[in-house]
């Protein structure tokens, strides 16, 4: 079986894995509580990963449909690291009960995480044709494979053979189970998963660092970061930031970025390297924000050569009418950080997969950030980053996005005018990003986080073991 293990010594937590083809916010989030559990707690935490990227689509299904492939190795890696208690984040395809059956049969204490609705939808986000859907729920699956949820129809029918066989059992194995909000608990138990509410423990993302001053006022766009897939409603916040008048930055990759691109504007630009560029208009002031004119302001700009040496210097307004470049909305600092050329379409720069610390740079250059959604959302990843960041940020009024974000910071899902106004409202308040940094300290400082995953390792660990036996 594809899979690597990362190994210490006297290790007490074996962390099991099965990365997604396009990683996001469940991989960040699944490190970042193991870095938590280590730091906090005094755990030592082993990682078991396998790579949907390496996987075949026949090894899929055959690890799907058999309830999981090489059980030996999770015991192995139990026996070779002296863990007691086996956190496993995503386990299908290949982990499926067969790992957790391993695991109790080594003797260790079993938490299973569940970051989305996998053990019962097939896409794992409830949506279907851009409406919230949960006519799967329990053990029946079967609009999974009418629809055709997974594309194709031998893939939707391993997914809807497989799940009813196996959620019963993955649940069974757990000595505690772990959802990120309370929003996600109440959906689990709508779904039928078989648990009852003090059967689900609460233990949601974490904000390892504060922001103590917000960017906001000095920022130049708006930041949408995320994984472009349909459930994440991009187009709903791209209509609203043209209605707004402010520059939209899009940081991610997926299934509809080209869909995106071609929705969003009418001209195609894909921005040379700066090296390459013989001639470059830099806009060297913030962007104003609350205007859609971008000829309203003069404001200075410059000129490069070749070589990138500033050669010329005035105060002139950009021409009316113009489509901004990449680098009047980036700025010439963001864009040379940038590992491709962003392309631009109208008013709308899509950066692709960026790293941690170009993301914390087109944060501390942004007026808002953006958390649009059609899915009943477990939590808000990169919405809790961006709040650690101290930006405005808003979000869609569905699943855990109100619990973390707050009341007055989200809006009817596709509701573009709404977006808009809730846009114009908070882009460049800076006592309002401020408040979006102290509400993610309240909610999810490594302190409040860690004691959740403590309880929930304690419970975990203090189940009689006889009980933790397979029988």
């Amino acid at each position: 079986m594809p899979g690597n293990l990362l190994l210490r010594v006297t290790h007490s937590v074996l962390a099991l894995h099965h990365g997604y083809r396009v990683p996001g916010g469940e991989e960040r989030a699944a490190e970042q509580l193991a870095d938590l559990a280590e730091a906090e707690l005094g755990e030592r935490v082993a990682w078991l990963r396998r790579d949907s990227t390496a996987l075949t689509a026949s090894d899929a299904a055959r690890g799907l449909l058999a309830g999981g492939l090489g059980g030996r190795q999770v015991t192995d890696a139990i026996e070779r690291t002296g863990a007691n208690l086996v956190h496993a984040h995503n386990l299908f395809p290949t982990f499926g009960p067969t790992a957790l059956r391993a695991a109790r049969k080594a003797g260790a204490a079993v938490v299973v995480h569940l970051h989305n609705t996998r053990l019962v939808c097939a896409v794992a986000t409830n949506v279907r044709n851009g409406a919230d859907c949960t006519q799967c729920h329990g053990n029946w699956a079967i609009p999974g494979i009418v629809h055709r949820c997974r594309g194709s129809l031998p893939e939707s029918v391993a997914y809807g053979v497989s799940l009813p066989r196996w959620r019963r059992e993955v649940v069974g194995l757990a000595d505690a189970v772990i959802v990120p909000s309370i929003a996600a608990r109440g959906r689990m138990l709508q779904l039928g998963l078989g648990l009852t509410a003090d059967a689900l423990h609460v233990v949601g993302g974490v904000a390892p660092e504060i922001a103590e001053a917000s960017p906001a006022s000095g920022g130049r766009f708006a930041l949408l970061v995320g994984r472009l897939a349909p459930e994440k409603d991009v187009e709903t916040a791209i209509a609203a930031c043209g209605l707004a008048g402010i520059p939209l930055v899009i940081a991610g990759d997926g299934p509809e970025m080209a869909r995106l691109q071609d929705h969003s504007g009418t001209e195609r630009r894909r921005m040379p390297r700066h090296a390459d560029s013989r001639r470059l208009w830099v806009r060297t002031e913030p962007y104003p924000g609350k205007t859609s004119d971008p000829a309203a302001s003069a404001d200075a700009i410059t000129t490069t050569g070749a070589t990138g040496e500033p050669t010329a210097s005035a105060p002139a307004p950009l021409r009316r009418g113009s489509l901004p470049t990449a680098v009047e909305i980036l700025g010439e600092e963001l864009l040379l950080e940038l590992p491709n050329p962003p392309v631009v379409r109208g008013s709308t720069v899509f950066v692709g997969r960026v790293d941690a610390s170009v993301l914390a740079k087109l944060r501390a250059h942004a007026r808002v950030a953006l958390t649009p959604s059609l899915a009943h959302e477990t939590f808000g990843l990169a919405a809790l980053e961006s709040m650690a960041a101290a930006l405005p940020t808003i979000g869609s009024n569905v699943g855990g996005l109100p619990e973390l974000l707050g009341a007055d910071a989200v809006v009817p899902p596709s509701n573009v005018p709404a977006m808009a106004a809730a846009i114009r409202r908070l882009e460049g308040d800076d006592e309002a990003g401020l408040a979006a940094a102290a509400r993610a300290e309240e909610l999810a400082s490594p302190k409040v986080v860690a004691d959740r995953l403590r309880r929930a390792y304690d419970i975990a660990r203090e189940r009689p073991a006889i009980n933790r036996h397979y029988r």
